[in-house]
């Protein structure tokens, strides 16, 4: 894989980590630094949001956004291993 490869790769993973930390931080609802907790709502809310408003609600209250996350931010990142 060229560096540019691992680079974007990299940044997908961390990405990973960062949707897994929000997803544990809700669970558990543990209070967090201020920093902290704007950084994953910043970096995560948005997509959330936009997977919520595209998601049809049938699901009733289980939330499957960060499932989505995850699951398009894998998909990309196998891309990104056949393509670069």
């Amino acid at each position: 894989m060229s560096p540019v490869g691992r680079l974007v790769d990299l940044v997908l993973f961390a990405y990973e980590l960062i949707i897994l930390a929000a997803v544990i931080v809700s669970w558990i609802n543990i209070e967090l630094p201020r920093g902290i907790a704007d950084f994953l709502e910043k970096t995560t809310g948005p997509l959330f949001r936009w997977i919520r408003d595209n998601l049809p609600s049938t699901w009733g209250a289980l939330d499957l956004a960060p499932l989505i996350a995850l699951l398009g931010v894998w998909v990309v990142r196998q891309i990104v291993h056949v393509l670069l």
